[in-house]
């Protein structure tokens, strides 16, 4: 679940940011690399080096759906 209580350019870099920070935390639980999960999710490392540095400006939902999947992230608070 992914909960943003107001929608907000400032609220959408924090979520992004956020998402980083969670992608981050437990990729490193599953012991991936950033290349490992990038394939598996079918982006760039790059890509997920990004998106865990906040640096990333915008993300597709599709992509937020499948990395929350891979990495079994149950929740996502803003």
């Amino acid at each position: 679940m992914i909960v943003i209580d107001n929608l907000s350019e400032k609220t959408s870099k924090e979520f992004l940011v956020k998402f980083g920070e969670v992608v981050k935390k437990q990729r490193v639980i599953k012991n991936l690399t950033q290349k490992e999960l990038a394939e598996q999710v079918g982006v760039s490392h790059e890509w997920i080096c990004k998106i865990e540095k906040g640096k990333a400006k915008t993300i597709s939902l599709n992509l937020i759906y499948k990395v929350k999947e891979y990495l079994e992230i149950k929740e996502i608070k803003i």
